[in-house]
């Protein structure tokens, strides 16, 4: 599935999610390895390619369920 990036993605909406996430702490379900990819996408496009997980764990094994799930 293609996404369409907003205008100036990458002068203002990317730049402005790396300014604002640069001092969040990895916190398992808002701010891991996979929604921080997910948060920046859905930064640049409008587009949340991880609803279906968020909010769904709160640590690492919850993590690994909800992915095998």
């Amino acid at each position: 599935m293609p996404l369409d990036k907003h205008l100036h993605w990458h002068t203002r909406a990317f730049h402005n999610f790396l300014l604002e996430s640069a001092g969040e702490p990895f916190k398992w379900g808002s701010n891991d390895c996979c929604l921080y990819a997910a948060n920046a996408i859905l930064a640049c496009t409008g587009v949340d390619i991880a609803s279906d997980f968020r909010g769904i764990y709160k640590s690492e094994f919850g993590a690994l369920r909800a992915i095998k799930d």
